[in-house]
């Protein structure tokens, strides 16, 4: 919870930075709401991407009985956590992982899949599926934010269009 309270804090002090430098450009009013809301929208993607990036590692690392996980189909060595060793250890960096499920989460977001890491157990598969349809809402959402940003801008111009004339 606290990192959404960070996450929240963040997001306040980049509309007030962009605030002030978009009005030092010289845009107008409208034009920099837009601009703002946009950059907002990305900025919660990336979280979004990253938050349920973390919750595949975690997936894979805590819930499977065997040893094997999507870090296997990954072509990661499969987990052990028998003793003291524990799965991160067997890494100098996280990044091999974390860039992986990155890929993962991006591919099953957009609803490419390209099927080289996916889950294995019950519990990846369930949350598979449920990154699939989170994907699908996100971006219609997505979508339909830029497409009412256009839409805005139009009306607008048709507006000053109707008063030049």
């Amino acid at each position: 919870m606290l990192r959404f309270i960070h996450f929240g804090n963040f997001l306040a002090l980049v509309k007030r930075k962009l605030h002030s430098l978009l009005f030092k450009v010289g845009l107008d009013g409208q034009q920099i709401t837009r601009f703002i809301y946009f950059i907002i929208l990305m900025l919660y993607l990336v979280y979004v991407i990253h938050v349920l990036s973390c919750f595949w590692i975690l997936l894979g690392f805590l819930w499977n009985p065997d040893g094997t996980s999507w870090f296997t189909t990954a072509g990661l060595p499969p987990t052990s956590y028998k003793g003291k060793e524990s799965y991160f250890e067997k890494f100098e960096s996280i990044a091999p992982i974390y860039v992986r499920a990155i890929y993962f989460t991006v591919t099953t977001l957009t609803t490419v899949g390209y099927g080289d890491i996916k889950g294995i157990t019950n519990y990846e598969l369930l949350f598979q599926m449920g990154l699939e349809f989170i994907g699908i809402a996100f971006f219609s959402l997505l979508m339909s934010s830029i497409n009412n940003i256009l839409v805005q801008e139009s009306k607008v111009q048709d507006i000053i269009d109707e008063k030049i004339d």
